[in-house]
């Protein structure tokens, strides 16, 4: 079996749909770079990300492009044990990582290899929607793609929150009013954009 191929393989030995994504594959150095770009204080800008998303006890969550697994657990001890977490990627070795942060934390976090594209979770399965620091790995189309996914897998009543680098140069600007806009008029859309800032505060 190719690299490639084994890259796209999920639970059950079934491939998964390819990403025309950045997949990244060195989880150790991934945590490295976060740390040194976020001063040593991932873990205060992940709890503001969940502070914002208004997360509560028993409610269903997604990480989309999840990595190794920080926010996601992160989510866990807020949802508690009624609530469920699940995060999803399309890096094996990032999850591989993610699943052996989860254990040492005594949290139970479903991490699943998939992409963004085309999510494998039903319609309106999850309370809040969250992705940090991934959207920049996505070309034009898949960002539309994917955005589409998230409305779909959110609860009419769900929430989505997106997070992101930000830029001054139109073309950045414009690309995240297209990705609001691909989400459509529906609350959650609304609720992204007005969150834009608040988590670089």
């Amino acid at each position: 079996m190719s690299r490639n191929a084994k890259i796209a393989t999920i639970a059950g030995n079934q491939p998964a749909p390819a990403t025309s994504g950045i997949v990244l594959h060195a989880p150790a150095f991934y945590d490295f770079i976060v740390w040194v770009a976020m001063h040593g204080k991932e873990r205060d800008f992940r709890e503001k990300v969940l502070d914002i998303s208004r997360v509560s006890a028993g409610e269903e969550v997604l990480d989309v492009g999840c990595g190794t697994g920080t926010l996601a657990i992160a989510a866990k001890h807020r949802v508690g044990d009624k609530g469920t977490v699940c995060g999803l990627d399309a890096s094996p070795e990032m999850l591989a990582r993610a699943q052996k942060k989860a254990k040492k934390d005594g949290v139970e976090v479903a991490f699943q290899n998939g992409v963004v594209e085309s999510m494998p979770f039903a319609d309106g399965q999850f309370d809040l929607v969250l992705s940090t620091v991934m959207l920049h790995h996505l070309p034009s189309k898949a960002r539309l793609e994917c955005a589409r996914e998230m409305r779909r897998v959110v609860k009419p009543s769900g929430r989505v929150l997106v997070v992101d680098f930000d830029s001054t140069a139109n073309e950045k600007r414009d690309s995240f009013r297209v990705f609001i806009a691909a989400m459509g008029t529906s609350p959650c859309a609304t609720w992204l954009h007005c969150c834009r800032k608040q988590v670089c505060r």
